[in-house]
């Protein structure tokens, strides 16, 4: 409805001109239900869930987790952002030290997606051949519990603040 619509007008044209044309094309559209806000929260799960789909077209397994995450701009995002750097990104990164250095896994990828509402933070890696995806999602949690129990170091910390800047002013 026009209560929940922008419209943009670009180019040459006369302000007059393109006010006549709005108004005839969109002023007897009637108002729709108003709209209200959806309240940001931050998910939980009540249980692990596990799903598992086969398409033939697919050559290679691939091992996902996803976790319910906070917002953006919620006050843990920036916290679930390091940790998705420490863990997955680039070559000194742990699980790609633990899964790709000793040939579990060929791929591993890890990322804090906040969006407006919700937010989610996603680990995904494809093992190598001959390695089960329950021999991958075991090396996953060993590296998840050492970062719950030993927490992160500063040099991984300034790392990762060094990228964010870097990223920023690119």
């Amino acid at each position: 409805g026009p209560n929940n619509a922008t419209l943009v007008i670009a180019g040459d044209v006369k302000t007059d001109d393109a006010l006549t044309l709005v108004d005839r094309y969109f002023g007897p559209i009637l108002p729709g239900p108003s709209v209200r806000n959806t309240p940001r929260k931050v998910s939980t799960m009540d249980a692990i869930i596990y799903a598992s789909y086969e398409d033939s077209l697919i050559q290679q397994p691939q091992l996902i987790r996803a976790y319910p995450a906070p917002y953006r701009h919620h006050y843990d995002e920036a916290e679930l952002d390091a940790a998705a750097f420490v863990l997955g990104t680039g070559a000194n990164s742990l699980l790609y030290q633990a899964l790709v250095k000793t040939q579990l896994a060929s791929e591993v990828d890890v990322s804090n997606y906040a969006s407006e509402l919700s937010g989610e933070f996603v680990i995904s890696a494809i093992p190598y051949p001959g390695v089960s995806l329950g021999q991958l999602d075991a090396a996953i949690t060993q590296c998840i519990d050492s970062i719950a129990r030993d927490g992160l170091a500063k040099r991984q910390v300034d790392q990762f603040i060094t990228r964010y800047q870097v990223d920023t002013m690119r």
